[in-house]
């Protein structure tokens, strides 16, 4: 497995993965990861349905543009963002 690092490699050794069975393991995991996504886009979604049913005026205030609240979202989107890639390029250095 020339193009698999050796860190990823020693990983799936370590956990006992057949070396005939990688590939299929690696594309379950990849599956399962994307499949966990697109529940999560689903749900936020029918919040966000629900909440403009409940309070259109909640929802008004938060599309507004320059709006605190849409302001104060962005930058937590965006702070827990930074941290996640600083966190995983740490791991790289």
């Amino acid at each position: 497995m020339a193009n698999v690092s050796s860190k990823v490699w020693e990983a799936l050794q370590e956990i006992r993965i057949p070396q005939g069975e990688i590939s299929m393991a690696l594309l379950s995991f990849n599956l399962g990861v994307e499949v966990g996504q697109i529940a999560f886009v689903v749900v936020v979604m029918a919040l966000a349905l629900v909440l403009k049913r409940v309070s259109p005026a909640v929802l008004a205030v938060l599309n507004t543009a320059g709006a605190t609240g849409a302001r104060t979202m962005a930058y937590a989107i965006g702070g827990v963002s930074a941290y996640w890639f600083l966190d995983r390029l740490s791991g790289f250095i």
